[in-house]
């Protein structure tokens, strides 16, 4: 194997030049290595690179582990201090499986509660699309009661939207 990057064809060399790169980001069998200060200099930028990069690959992804161990650690905890409980206590097993059902419940009800507030464009829209967003979410509200039951068939028009517009908030 005593050929060089120069005896080969277009193929030999990209083929040896691949090899080499490869090896420098992976624990590969290397027999092509720096002959020259520039080459040397060369090969270090490039380990330092694969260093660099790696390492900042690898820190992120413990850092989005981390983060959904510390968003589960609380909903465990509960958990298993629910379950403690009903097991120390000797609750009933038909009592046990309903005091779940409403913990699950309860669980899916604030999980899903994502408010206009939290959404920043829809702080910044247009107010002609804010008005008519706030008539989509309130009026159906609003309309279960009966004297705006009443109101919204007589006035509608005019009067709730100007209602979802300046006195209904999220909460």
């Amino acid at each position: 194997l005593g050929s060089t990057l120069f005896d080969e064809d277009g193929f030999g060399q990209y083929s040896m030049a691949l090899h080499w790169s490869l090896t420098q980001f992976t624990p590969a069998t290397q027999d092509i290595s720096p002959r020259n200060l520039r080459e040397r200099v060369f090969a270090i930028c490039v380990v330092l690179f694969a260093l660099i990069t790696f390492s900042t690959f690898l820190s992120n992804i413990t850092a989005a582990i981390t983060t959904l161990i510390a968003m589960n650690t609380a909903r465990v905890q509960e958990e298993a201090s629910i379950r403690a409980f009903l097991s120390e206590k000797r609750v009933s097993v038909l009592l046990g499986s309903r005091i779940w059902e409403a913990f699950r419940r309860r669980r899916r009800s604030t999980r899903r509660r994502l408010r206009k507030s939290h959404v920043k464009f829809l702080e910044e829209m247009p107010l002609p699309l804010k008005r008519q967003l706030n008539v989509e979410l309130y009026v159906p509200v609003l309309t279960t009661h009966p004297f705006f039951g009443e109101i919204s068939t007589s006035s509608y028009d005019f009067f709730l939207p100007k209602l979802c517009d300046k006195a209904v908030r999220d909460h």
